[in-house]
């Protein structure tokens, strides 16, 4: 295990958070209209939607089994045995602060949002050199490390537009703790991003492993902020 390596993973990481929250988006998401937040909100959630599904499909061609098994944690927390899904957290959040069942599920996808959906599963293609290394980057970044940041920004904007009391969202607030590097659990354990530390730092073994690492992070990042030029005027 290199942790020296990952370190430098992990800071190289942490350029494409700062990368990602100076966005245009994001810089001038206090000036967007409530109609173009609206929006944002509803296609985001169709991102969301697809996330077990992208998950599961990455899953399947893993041959390291820790991945594997840090992947269906991660698909348990999804769609627990008992309870609501985060799915169904996320509509009761959007029920609570004043949107529809009709804008939520007849809104249509645009067709930006379906070429990222798109751009996500072109992250996991199988068969691909270096599957195990590439698609497990990929799904850290994409899939946990910038939802997070995003919806520390959207809980911001619920907030201040919408009346959202952060301590009552069951989705947004959640997932923003939940899956933003150095996240926690409700038990106060290790948030989403970090189920990936250790299988990624016996991975990430020499200088070109790094590299690939870090090539599979800057697409993963790219697919995500490509997303948001839609709602940019």
């Amino acid at each position: 295990m290199n942790t020296e390596l990952f370190q430098k993973f992990s800071e190289f990481e942490d350029e494409l958070i700062k990368k990602y929250n100076e966005h245009p988006f994001y810089r001038g998401i206090d000036s967007l209209s409530d109609e173009t937040f609206r929006k944002f909100v509803i296609q985001i959630g169709f991102v969301s939607f697809e996330f077990v599904k992208f998950l599961e499909r990455a899953k399947f061609a893993f041959e390291n089994e820790a991945i594997r098994e840090a992947a269906r944690h991660i698909l348990r927390d999804e769609i627990p045995v008992d309870g609501p899904t985060h799915q169904d957290n996320r509509v009761s959040d959007l029920t609570m602060i004043g949107f529809t069942l009709d804008e939520i599920l007849n809104t249509p996808a645009t067709n930006d949002t379906k070429k990222t959906i798109e751009g996500y599963y072109s992250l996991v293609k199988y068969p691909q050199e270096n599957y195990d290394l590439k698609v497990l980057t990929a799904v850290r970044v994409i899939g946990e490390v910038l939802v997070g940041e995003t919806y520390r920004h959207v809980v911001e904007q619920m907030v201040k537009r919408l009346g959202l009391n952060p301590d009552k969202s069951l989705f947004y607030t959640f997932h923003w703790k939940h899956d933003q590097k150095g996240g926690t659990s409700d038990a106060g354990g290790e948030g989403h991003t970090e189920y990936y530390d250790k299988v990624m730092q016996e991975m990430i073994t020499d200088e070109a492993k790094l590299q690939i690492a870090k090539d599979s992070a800057q697409r993963a990042f790219q697919v995500r902020c490509d997303f948001h030029n839609q709602f940019l005027n």
